[in-house]
């Protein structure tokens, strides 16, 4: 399976930006009342540097998931959970990042014969109070 991205970026910095996505797991072990976090990449996909003043889209673009576990959200010794994490890497300053949930199951979407995906998530969000430094302090 994959998952398509649908993503318009603006750079209305004064500096070259990458757009990036990524599928993170997030293992956490709970024991004797004791809490342990791993947090892994799954996947990560690069869009092309975009210089100030241009804007790049990703209409669909697939970010491939690998053979992975399934989530496990109901169990009181172990969680298994998964996040979509899309932002804007920023060189000096801080990233803009999206993070949303995602729920990986073992029944694929559609049968091995079909080869397309109808399953779409939109977040719109407007970042035009971030303000950017001209040089890194």
């Amino acid at each position: 399976e994959s998952i398509q991205i649908f993503a318009e970026i603006e750079n209305c910095s004064s500096r070259v930006v990458v757009p990036k996505a990524a599928i993170y797991q997030t293992q956490t072990f709970f024991a004797k009342g004791k809490v342990k976090e791993i947090k892994q990449l799954v996947a990560n996909l690069r869009g092309d540097p975009l210089p100030p003043g241009k804007t790049e889209s990703w209409d669909g673009k697939m970010l491939k998931i690998p053979p992975i576990s399934p989530s496990i959200l109901d169990c009181s010794i172990i969680h298994v959970e998964y996040s979509l994490m899309v932002y804007v890497d920023i060189p000096r300053a801080v990233n803009l990042t999206l993070n949303l949930p995602l729920v990986i199951g073992t029944i694929p979407l559609h049968s091995f014969g079909s080869r397309t995906s109808s399953v779409s998530s939109q977040c719109s969000m407007a970042m035009s109070w971030l303000g950017l430094p001209e040089r890194p302090e």
